[in-house]
């Protein structure tokens, strides 16, 4: 999502001038049509953060953030007025980011701004899913709610992301213990046992002894060169796993990794599920909360195809046929939407969906870890015992010729 600032005309012919989120200039001129006005002239002003951006770029945690939604909602509920609010909420610890922006969020609407076009003055801070849910709570006049339904989100989202984050952990921790300890041996321990074969005058080891010994002397001799190799192909990685030049590549050779490629297609699954769910819940109007719900996959392909998957549903499609022709959704969440579009309650067959996709997720991650450490566990195993037959094959011989 970009943000352009345009000029249009209204049926009037009168001169209207305004800024607007759209994925490009057609997609401009049409969310400006249904506001009956014809565009002249645009110009991208910024980009719209997307929610993972915004937390990177702002240095906000999520569950700092559905703190402040949660507690913004609470006091609105109260019918306390926004701006106290706004001066309550920059009272409370949060980050020295989002205080600053609060502080300007509420200067401005107490100089007249429309609380959401405030938030939109910091895309870095405020991510767009918010922006929006704030947009339809102020329009349909039930903001407190809108608030409350944001902050279950970022729960819900920052505990999906815990998960992950504890469940991959051990195997990274299994595999790095295993790289160093492999490190030590060929770097260390070897050669102490190649300097105790010259010096016993063994000049003729068996071959895997031999060749050993030549791979852990090409490994010492060349480390300083290996050790920069090894950076460089892990900057490169990082570049392309992080770039956003590079970011509709990535998404693409990821998911059509085996296993990974699985798992990572059901991750984005379920953001679409639980975003999708609770903007269309609040009131967001299906089309806008799709161009949201692209930004939140945090996957470049995914946003690609979901912006496509807009344009056929303003033409007409059903949100069934449009999500089907992606062939990025489960047929369980594709069943289930079918299902909330006939009954029309779309928003709640996709939260309901939300607890299947969780715990299906959970599942993938388990199996997966089940299935890499033992490979792991086995491969180390196998290295060390290779080690040790090549490091006491000569010595049983000699002890054998004694």
């Amino acid at each position: 999502m970009k943000k352009y600032k345009y000029t249009a005309y209204d049926k009037m012919r009168r001169r209207v001038e305004g800024v607007m989120n759209a994925v490009d200039e057609t997609h401009l001129k049409s969310e400006l049509r249904k506001k009956e006005l014809y565009l002249v002239n645009c110009r991208v002003i910024d980009s719209v953060a997307s929610a993972s951006t915004a937390f990177k770029r702002g240095r906000m945690k999520r569950d700092e953030f559905s703190f402040f939604c949660r507690q913004f909602s609470i006091m609105l509920q109260a019918s306390v007025p926004i701006s106290e609010c706004l001066d309550t909420l920059c009272d409370l610890q949060c980050s020295k980011a989002l205080k600053k922006a609060l502080l300007q969020v509420n200067s401005d609407v107490r100089a007249g701004i429309g609380l959401c076009e405030a938030f939109e003055k910091h895309p870095n801070i405020f991510p767009e899913y918010f922006i929006g849910m704030v947009r339809t709570g102020v329009e349909g006049g039930r903001l407190p709610e809108t608030l409350e339904d944001a902050a279950f989100y970022y729960e819900k989202e920052q505990k999906h992301r815990k998960k992950i984050s504890h469940a991959i952990s051990y195997p990274i921790l299994v595999f790095s213990l295993i790289v160093i300890l492999i490190a030590l041996l060929v770097l260390f321990v070897v050669p102490i046992f190649e300097n105790t074969f010259n010096e016993m005058g063994i000049s003729d080891p068996p071959v895997i002894t031999r060749v050993l010994f030549d791979v852990c002397r090409f490994l010492k001799t060349n480390a300083l060169f290996i050790a920069a190799c090894v950076f460089l192909l892990a900057v490169l990685i990082y570049v392309f796993f992080t770039s956003k030049k590079t970011g509709y590549y990535r998404d693409v050779f990821i998911l059509k990794l085996p296993m990974i490629g699985n798992l990572y297609s059901s991750v984005i699954a379920l953001r679409f599920s639980r975003g999708m769910g609770v903007l269309l819940k609040s009131g967001v109007d299906i089309l806008e909360a799709f161009d949201i719900v692209a930004s939140l996959t945090c996957s470049r392909y995914a946003e690609r195809v979901l912006h496509t998957a807009a344009m056929s549903l303003e033409r007409g499609k059903s949100v069934y046929d449009v999500l089907n022709e992606t062939h990025l959704f489960p047929v369980m969440l594709l069943q289930m939407v079918r299902v909330g579009e006939k009954s029309s309650d779309i928003d709640g067959a996709l939260l309901k969906s939300c607890d299947f996709l969780d715990g299906e997720i959970e599942g993938k991650i388990d199996r997966a870890v089940e299935f890499l450490q033992p490979i792991a566990i086995i491969a180390a195993g196998l290295f060390v015992a290779l080690i040790f037959l090549a490091v006491y094959i000569p010595i049983i011989g000699i002890m054998n010729g004694i």
